[in-house]
């Protein structure tokens, strides 16, 4: 395999990613991802990626893709919206499964979705008409962590 020999090569990696995502073998492009992000830590896009093939992966692994969420907020903080809606579900998918929450957890939790409705919101409202599509969605979300 062209990777076994050439382990640094970024596009080889996500070349293998779209492959294993194509084929539905999301445990297999998790890891391709996180080789990605040890080429390059501070591309965003690529926290992004790997915490939706971990949101997809199902309810065991909304914890990593909550924080590869988090974590591609933390390296952009503006103009994210894709992490920042990404960042809501995963708190709305975790307050819907009992055995990913206790207290701690939940606190956590609302705080992120806070802060996520937060800027989504500042975020739409240059668009009105997109911004009352989205604070219906956030709303409906707000409802299910209480």
């Amino acid at each position: 395999m062209y990777l076994e020999q050439m382990p640094g090569d970024p596009t080889g990696w996500q070349e293998l990613v779209d492959i294993y995502l194509s084929l539905s073998k999301y445990d297999a492009a998790a890891f391709c991802c996180e080789e990605l992000i040890l080429h390059d830590p501070m591309n965003h896009l690529l926290h992004c990626r790997l915490a939706e093939i971990y949101f997809t992966m199902g309810s065991a692994h909304v914890p990593n893709a909550r924080k590869y969420f988090s974590q591609s907020l933390e390296i952009k903080k503006k103009n994210n919206p894709r992490a920042l809606y990404g960042l809501a579900l995963c708190c709305q998918a975790m307050s819907e499964e009992p055995t990913l929450m206790n207290e701690n957890k939940k606190e956590v939790s609302e705080a992120l979705h806070h802060y996520a409705r937060t800027e989504l919101t500042l975020l739409y409202k240059q668009n009105n008409q997109m911004s009352e599509a989205v604070e219906e969605i956030l709303n409906d979300q707000e409802k299910a962590l209480e």
